[in-house]
């Protein structure tokens, strides 16, 4: 009969690529493995790249605060006014949905990471 642990332990490696095995750490979250550090590295990507979104919807809701501005001043009619507001509606939820997204994304990184 076998040692069951060397079963347990032969089915692991078998399931995993040759690739993505690490032999300079038995365990892949240790402190100051590779894994480790691909981790943190990936974080700072979501962090960053949340910070990114975030400008982006930023940049999106000062459009359409300006486009609502210039077309306040041209003394539009109340009809034509809240064609233009309504235009700029749909464009102002996406930019603050993704400036949320943004902001979710900036908080997961750097509270994982």
């Amino acid at each position: 009969m076998q040692d069951a642990g060397y079963n347990a332990a032969a089915r692991v490696a078998s399931t995993q690529s040759p690739g993505r095995t690490c032999t300079t750490c038995p365990d892949p979250l240790s402190a100051g493995s590779v894994h480790e550090e691909m981790w943190g590295i990936m974080f700072e990507f979501i962090t960053w790249g949340g910070a990114a979104l975030s400008l982006a919807g930023l940049c999106g809701l000062v459009w359409c605060i300006l486009r609502v501005m210039k077309a306040r001043k041209a003394g539009l009619s109340d009809d034509e006014l809240r064609a233009v507001v309504q235009g700029v509606l749909p464009w102002n939820l996406a930019s603050l949905f993704l400036s949320v997204i943004g902001l979710m994304m900036v908080i997961l990184g750097i509270s994982f990471g």
